[in-house]
């Protein structure tokens, strides 16, 4: 607010995207022109500038904007000006789509604005997409981090990622909602209803709420992460001696006590169970993963074998494969000389670790035992 050559300004802040509500400026407008201001210009951003003058003009405000410019003026727009032009309507300025006409004589023809409507309703989903799609990245930046670290398939043992995109996607929601609820607010309510809804407000400010949405949300995944109130909610089931794929018996013909374990599961493969035999002169120690996806499963295989392949190894063919019935089978060394095993069996991957060391004709002659029992 100020004072300028005797005459008195005053500014108003508008909200951003106060096209969604061109009725509701219009009537101000005319209720501010009643009381003897007179529209201005608008400033840099969104506000607007008033002059005390007693002109008590009339105002229309139009929305209108191209479909393919962003621009407020080209062809189209210069035929829809000379139009209102021609009708005795003066155009004053334009901001944000938003056209503002006057009368100041009262002599100008009233027209019907069939514009304003057709043109928040095209571009109210695309602003709807802009609020939420700051979440939508956000919720893709957790899920990326995770799905390109190379432990992630173990790494995701607690439900806190899942809740944290849960929460992103869901203030994406909200914030599409409340831009929605605007526009709706703006084409059907009474234009005296939706002027509060005109003028900025910090707490109305769609940055004030979501950097308080994202510091709350970082609050509380720290908070429950702290106290461990985020349990894991794939906790598998020990393997049963029936269901292990391979048994030490199988490989050394001898016989040994069986120990299954369950392990902590993770989203991508929500069961992890362990299991081991021995009888003092040979072991044999399995992990199974089961996963919920192919690609999953893929992946777990793709990273075991190629962390044993340095240490040299021979990849099953095709004829072997199919005689065992397997999708991928890989026979290596681990660094203490013992025998390793992976193989991919449909959505499951199994670790064996046999010691003491055995070949490969062994290790696929007792799978394929296993197999047919």
């Amino acid at each position: 607010m100020g004072f300028t050559l005797g005459m008195r300004e005053e500014e108003y802040r508008l909200v951003p995207d106060f096209w969604l509500c061109t009725r509701a400026l219009e009537h101000w407008l005319n209720e501010k022109s009643g009381e003897g201001w007179s529209f201005r210009e608008f400033e840099d951003g969104s506000s607007i500038t008033l002059a005390r003058d007693n002109a008590h003009a009339r105002y229309r405000a139009v929305a209108r904007r191209s479909r393919l410019h962003k621009r407020d003026f080209d062809d189209e727009t210069a035929a829809f000006l000379e139009a209102r032009r021609h009708e005795g309507w003066e155009a004053l300025d334009a901001r944000e789509g938003v056209f503002i006409f006057v009368d100041r004589e009262g002599t100008a023809r009233d027209f019907t604005d069939d514009v304003t409507a057709a043109t928040v309703r095209r571009r109210l989903p695309w602003l709807m997409l802009l609020k939420a799609l700051p979440w939508l990245a956000f919720a893709a930046v957790v899920v990326i981090s995770f799905v390109r670290a190379d432990l992630f398939l173990y790494m995701w043992t607690s439900i806190s990622p899942l809740l944290a995109v849960g929460l992103l996607l869901l203030w994406g929601l909200i914030a599409a909602c409340c831009v929605l609820a605007r526009g709706l607010a703006g084409l059907r309510s009474a234009p005296e209803r939706g002027e509060k809804a005109l003028f900025y407000r910090w707490y109305r400010s769609a940055d004030v709420w979501t950097s308080v949405g994202m510091f709350v949300l970082f609050i509380a995944l720290v908070v429950m992460s702290a106290m461990n109130m985020l349990p894991n909610p794939w906790q598998g089931a020990a393997p049963a001696a029936a269901e292990a794929p391979l048994r030490l018996e199988a490989v050394y013909g001898a016989e040994g006590a069986f120990a299954g374990e369950a392990q902590e599961g993770t989203f991508f493969a929500p069961r992890i169970a362990r299991y081991s035999e021995a009888d003092g002169a040979h072991s044999l120690s399995a992990e199974l993963y089961d996963c919920r996806w192919e690609w999953v499963v893929e992946r777990i295989y793709e990273q075991e074998r190629s962390f044993f392949e340095s240490y040299g190894g021979t990849e099953a063919e095709t004829e072997t494969l199919e005689a065992l019935g397997l999708g991928a089978l890989f026979f290596g060394a681990t660094r203490t000389g013992d025998t390793f095993v992976c193989l991919r069996d449909g959505a499951r991957v199994a670790l064996f670790f046999l010691s003491p060391a055995t070949d490969f004709e062994t290790v696929c002659a007792a799978l394929e035992g296993e197999e047919e029992r």
